[in-house]
């Protein structure tokens, strides 16, 4: 009896899954204790798509990072803001209002697809209604977010940093609020704002970073 070939470490596989109706790839990364392969699987509606996803794993993997399959840009930005431990309480409150705008445009996004288009999108809507200024913001706080994620070692490209900021078209005056204005205007309303976005108080009343 012929012996069945093994696929080889980092080689690919790609077939199109009708249950799902989508092409599938994965990649073979080694051996689990009970015999099984350890892959990495993908999914895309064409198969280009899935060649463009195997081949950035293949850049994860000769970086030796593995991004969790559901690791979002939401929660890479959550994790971020829990390291900002030194700043003022009014700049944390600032960088937690921006956050949560991207989180609205882009935060169901899994981290490892994240394209520049996403965040050339994102920045774009958030010129519509914010200043030149706070958007030059938001994408700092996700160039931020997703070097932390870097560190470690969580995804290996910035998409951020590719990015750019659309500005207002001269001779148009913007109706757009800057970070100093939106603060003052949801100040007032930060009682709505989810738990994760609120400074704390000390028992003296006085707001903690």
């Amino acid at each position: 009896m012929a012996e069945t070939k093994r696929r080889a470490r980092g080689e690919d596989s790609i077939y199109y899954d009708r249950s799902r109706d989508r092409w599938t790839g994965s990649i073979t990364v080694g051996w689990k204790p009970d015999g099984r392969r350890d892959r990495i699987t993908v999914r895309g509606r064409t198969k280009t798509e899935v060649k463009d996803k195997l081949r950035a794993k293949h850049t994860e993997l000769a970086a030796d990072v593995r991004t969790p399959a559901h690791y979002t840009v939401e929660q890479c930005l959550r994790d971020w803001l829990e390291t900002l431990n030194t700043q003022a309480a009014t700049t944390v409150t600032g960088y937690q209002i921006m956050a949560r705008h991207l989180i609205e445009l882009i935060g169901a996004v899994k981290l490892a697809d994240l394209k520049v288009r996403d965040v050339d999108f994102a920045l774009g809507k958030l010129a519509e209604r914010l200043s030149t200024r706070s958007v030059r913001l938001a994408r700092m706080i996700l160039i931020q977010a997703i070097r932390n994620a870097m560190v470690n070692d969580l995804v290996v490209r910035n998409t951020a940093d590719l990015a750019t900021v659309p500005t207002v078209q001269p001779g148009r005056p913007s109706k757009s609020l800057d970070l100093d204005h939106a603060l003052a205007v949801l100040d007032p309303a930060r009682g709505l704002l989810p738990y994760w976005t609120q400074p704390e108080e000390s028992a003296c009343g006085h707001t903690l970073p």
